[in-house]
């Protein structure tokens, strides 16, 4: 096929996709005389993916949710999501692999603003569907404001929990009046039309505190895990829950500075068991506390390495059906440093020979991010002690250890990936 044109550039229509063609250009005088061939130029068209259509924002507070239908042009590779303010910028925010991957919420959203969002289509060739009209959404708070009084304490946190299960959320409060007074812990009982009255409980007063609720009887009642400075010196005490009243278990720790709880049923005995870690009396530590039923704990006599300002997660590494425990955070030494504990059951557990990046006041998680039915880890934190570096980084279990698969810092852009 011959085209004669008198201009430098010459668009052909209605090739067929992804067919190999040669193209050549010569030169024609007056005198019909005909250069010699360019060199030949050898392509193929690439279709171009159809715009994604039906996208629908939907709102909710400090969030908006996109759905659209699936894309189903030829060579369909992936979804773009860009999303910014109305009337500024937007950027490419999150990639969507898959046919079916069609909806994503975009969450940590101001309220009461106007957020543009567009959906692109990518192929396998990287085309991009044409640019789309935008959609708008305006995230709004689902919440009225009530006013309530609560007591005045500083040096004190707040932790929500429905503690007596009548599906709304009762008010567990500590602190101190001021500095010189001691401190106090009431649970505050919601009635459901937005009155939280005082439960008069008796609990550990702490300031300075951390909380803790999970159900470690299992009786169907959230039971309570309390740590922090009492009058009398630092404590962590276990309240078992009994239908929304609670009772002291009579087991106590020392009290752990920046610390953590993470429950587990590590010995596979049927009840829930925990580990506490951080800080008592200036020293890194860690302790496993075994459930012996009845309301009876045990600390367990592993020597796990002691950690500040600790994260941990239990999961199945290799799965033999036995929780291990991944544990990070600073050392004695001041050095930040995490551990893979194999359980290998009987109250005994080896370190991992796999290395990981440490970090401080951040979080572990186990996951099967890359859906072959293994456990991945996932760390995000501070890797120095000054916390101007921010990690974070996916693991993947090899099925003989764990290998870096993707890392960023706070020094690198943050690209989400969704779905893959």
């Amino acid at each position: 096929m011959r085209h004669f044109l008198l201009d430098t550039a010459k668009t052909i229509n209605d090739l067929t996709a992804l067919q190999d063609y040669s193209f050549a250009i010569t030169v024609v005088n007056a005198d019909l005389q005909e250069s010699e061939l360019s060199n030949i130029l050898t392509n193929f068209p690439k279709p171009v993916p159809d715009q994604p259509k039906d996208v629908v924002a939907t709102a909710g507070d400090r969030a908006v949710q996109l759905s659209w239908a699936a894309n189903d042009s030829a060579y369909f590779d992936y979804y773009y999501v860009y999303s910014g303010l109305d009337g500024f910028g937007v950027f490419a925010n999150d990639t969507l692999y898959g046919y079916n991957n069609t909806s994503l919420v975009i969450s940590g959203l101001e309220n009461d603003q106007i957020y543009q969002f567009y959906v692109i289509a990518v192929n396998r060739f990287g085309q991009e569907s044409s640019f789309p009209e935008k959609i708008t959404a305006i995230p709004t708070s689902a919440y009225e404001e009530e006013e309530v009084t609560l007591p005045s304490l500083i040096n004190g946190i707040s932790s929500w929990a429905d503690t007596d299960n009548d599906g709304d959320l009762d008010l567990l409060i500590t602190g101190q009046e001021g500095d010189d007074e001691d401190p106090q812990t009431l649970l505050l009982t919601n009635d459901g039309i937005g009155e939280l009255t005082n439960s008069d409980q008796t609990f550990e007063g702490v300031a300075n505190s951390t909380v803790f609720w999970f159900d470690i009887d299992q009786n169907g009642y959230v039971d309570l895990v309390l740590s922090g400075e009492s009058a009398t010196g630092p404590v962590t005490k276990v309240y078992l829950n009994s239908e929304g009243t609670f009772t002291d278990s009579g087991f106590s720790l020392p009290g752990f500075e920046d610390g953590i709880v993470s429950p587990s049923d590590y010995d596979s005995d049927g009840d829930i068991d925990f580990l506490a870690a951080g800080t008592v009396d200036g020293n890194p530590q860690t302790s496993l506390i075994k459930n012996m039923g009845s309301g009876i704990f045990e600390p367990v006599a592993f020597g796990f390495a002691g950690f500040s300002m600790p994260a941990a997660s239990w999961g199945d590494a290799n799965a033999d059906g036995k929780p291990d425990l991944f544990i990070t955070g600073a050392d004695s030494d001041g050095n930040i440093d995490a551990i893979l504990y194999m359980n290998l059951g009987n109250d005994s557990f080896v370190a991992s020979e796999s290395v990981f990046q440490g970090v401080i006041n951040g979080t572990v998680a186990f996951t099967d991010f890359d859906l072959d039915t293994d456990q991945d880890v996932l760390i995000t934190g501070y890797t120095d002690a000054a916390e101007t570096n921010l990690f974070t980084g996916f693991y993947e279990n090899t099925g003989t250890g764990f290998d870096l698969f993707y890392s960023t810092n706070s020094n690198q852009s943050d690209k989400r990936k969704v779905g893959g």
